[in-house]
């Protein structure tokens, strides 16, 4: 079964409504509905404010961009706009006598440059493969948590074994046991008995 992040907010962005209505289309049929939140752009600053992680509002995760806006931002504040939020995946449209410089700027950024006009089949899979890096990095932060997780367990643990053999003078494997006991006996997580043994020990001291 095939495991559930959080919706992934997309912003369309164009310099008017029939950009943005191309935009759109290609994601009805690219992306299931329930999988994406998309919101719209026509200016640089509704861009600058749904883009930066500093707005107060949830930043977006990717954007699809097509140039010009209403005011032309210039290759410039976008590569900035990008800089200022890491995970923000980019896809820019840009004019065919453009694309070749904007490429070359934007070679070592996470922004992907398509030349206009754009095939609605080229920014649907282009779409769908920012959406499988993007679940890629979600599962390697819930892997990193995970281990963050346990190795903090494991701390509290090997502090518990060491209070255990220093103060009540046993063996490294009688406080392993007695934590498995312990934990066992109360249906609680061997962290949990950790806890309170760090816990009464330095109550102890005070």
């Amino acid at each position: 079964m095939k495991k559930k992040y959080k919706v992934c907010r997309i912003l369309a962005a164009a310099g008017n409504e029939a950009g943005v209505s191309a935009i759109l289309n290609v994601l009805r049929g690219a992306v299931p509905r329930e999988e994406i939140s998309v919101s719209q752009a026509f200016t640089l600053s509704q861009l600058r404010g749904k883009v930066s992680p500093y707005s107060g509002a949830e930043p977006m995760d990717i954007l699809i961009l097509k140039l010009p806006l209403q005011e032309d931002p210039g290759i410039e504040q976008i590569l900035n706009m990008a800089a200022s939020n890491s995970r923000l995946q980019t896809i820019l449209m840009v004019r065919r006598d453009a694309y070749e410089q904007t490429a070359f700027r934007c070679r070592n950024t996470q922004i992907f440059v398509l030349s206009l006009p754009v095939q609605a089949q080229v920014l649907a899979e282009t779409v769908r493969f920012m959406l499988a890096i993007r679940q890629g990095m979600a599962e390697r932060d819930d892997e990193v948590m995970r281990l963050r997780k346990k190795l903090s367990e494991i701390g509290y643990i090997t502090k518990a074994k060491c209070l255990l053999i220093q103060h009540r003078s046993m063996t490294e494997e009688e406080a392993h046991y007695y934590l498995e006991r312990q934990a066992m006996d109360r249906c609680v997580g061997k962290k949990e008995i950790a806890l309170e043994i760090i816990s009464a020990a330095e109550s102890e001291e005070k």
